[in-house]
């Protein structure tokens, strides 16, 4: 294996164990963990779900089910869309 993307890897995993054990020592419960201590902005935390609720499934899932499938699975598309608006509405 090349030497300088070795000494690279070793050198993000050393970041990557900094940054956790930096954040690790801080006193944290675990429900301001999952809540983010109550200070993440609303438009934040609806990004956030977005994203989780539209990932690999949609990506993946819904453009090989449309092959699959054809021109009619352009309506899960379109509920999607609409359950998004009313969601983000009330």
């Amino acid at each position: 294996m090349n030497t300088i993307i070795m000494i690279e890897f070793i050198v993000y995993l050393a970041v990557l164990l900094g940054i956790g054990l930096y954040f690790a020592r801080k006193k944290m419960s675990q429900a301001d963990f999952h809540l983010g201590g109550k200070k993440i902005p609303g438009w934040a935390l609806a990004l956030s779900e977005r994203a989780t609720g539209e990932s690999a499934w949609c990506l993946l899932g819904l453009t090989g089910f449309a092959f699959a499938a054809g021109l009619s699975s352009v309506w899960i598309a379109i509920g999607c869309v609409l359950g998004i608006v009313v969601s983000w509405l009330w």
